[in-house]
């Protein structure tokens, strides 16, 4: 439940940790996306500035895209 109101990163145990470049591709790409969020929101109303989330997954943009295993709920990468 708290992985559902917080987000939550899947593929964390068995995943390797992207190179910066592939990092900063996977972020440009979020970016643009229209499910890109500036602000973290959890519980429809608490928000917490400056932390980037997907709309779809909940996740935080800056940790999801860390690593190798994890991947855009719209298959944008």
């Amino acid at each position: 439940m708290l992985a559902r109101l917080f987000g939550s990163i899947k593929n964390l145990e068995y995943s390797d940790i992207l190179s910066t470049k592939e990092k900063q591709k996977r972020l440009s790409i979020c970016n643009l996306c229209e499910y890109f969020r500036k602000d973290f929101i959890y519980l429809f109303f608490f928000k917490k500035k400056g932390i980037t989330q997907c709309s779809i997954c909940k996740c935080s943009i800056n940790d999801k895209v860390l690593f190798e295993k994890e991947k855009c709920p719209k298959l944008k990468w």
